[in-house]
């Protein structure tokens, strides 16, 4: 399990940026099969994300479970973004 990819930039302050991602699950998959982010789902999840000692927090990284997600679209955007 990677502890997430890293990106440089974005935010205009040179800062870093660090995604935590894993193996995909059975919706991400087709799209993106190279990982996923963690999704956290619960509020206590969040708190204890933000609040616990790092090797408790890593604990959460975990695949969301299958059919935890659903596809609401698909191809090219259409509106005017």
């Amino acid at each position: 399990m990677d502890i997430g990819a890293q990106t440089e930039g974005g935010r205009g302050d040179g800062g870093v940026v660090r995604v935590p991602d894993l193996p995909p699950n059975h919706e991400v998959a087709p799209i993106h099969p190279k990982a996923m982010p963690v999704i956290l789902t619960k509020p206590e999840e969040w708190r204890h994300w933000l609040t616990a000692p790092v090797p408790d927090a890593l604990q959460l990284q975990r695949p969301l479970p299958d059919g935890m997600l659903q596809i609401v679209a698909e191809g090219v955007r259409e509106d005017a973004a």
